[in-house]
């Protein structure tokens, strides 16, 4: 486990640099937190890092946005925020995107907290105050 206090965007850095080298054989990665707490732009931060070509955003109403690097990589960014069923979990083809070997992030995990690959890296993020965040890496 391992706690960050972050005051700004700039301050996700030592996050991205922190998160990077677990990322190659780790694939999964959940973000919880309230609405507000930063999961997407911690998302947007790390995909600046791997020179991710495509805009990113939140994919709340999408629910599954795909990003390509320069490299060619995939990366996934599911948001389950809107999700209510495991039936709806199977329309999207959560399995196809939890066994790839592409990067894949997944905002608000709760609904499939129990499929998850065991080597999952658990990000929750938290209000503090005003700007300030705290990130828990697990």
């Amino acid at each position: 486990m391992k706690e960050f206090l972050v005051h700004t965007e700039a301050g996700l850095e030592e996050v991205v640099q922190y998160l990077l080298p677990t990322l190659e054989d780790r694939p999964v990665i959940t973000l919880k937190g309230d609405l507000g707490t930063g999961k997407t732009t911690l998302v947007r931060a790390i995909c600046r890092q791997l020179e991710v070509i495509d805009d990113v955003s939140s994919p709340t109403f999408s629910i599954i946005n795909t990003y390509l690097t320069t490299s060619q990589q995939v990366i996934h960014h599911i948001d389950l925020y809107r999700l209510e069923s495991a039936e709806e979990l199977v329309q999207i083809g959560i399995d196809d995107y939890l066994h790839s070997e592409d990067l894949t992030f997944i905002e608000w995990p709760e609904l499939i907290e129990s499929i998850l690959p065991i080597n999952t890296v658990r990000v929750e993020l938290q209000h503090i105050d005003g700007l300030a965040r705290k990130i828990v890496i697990l």
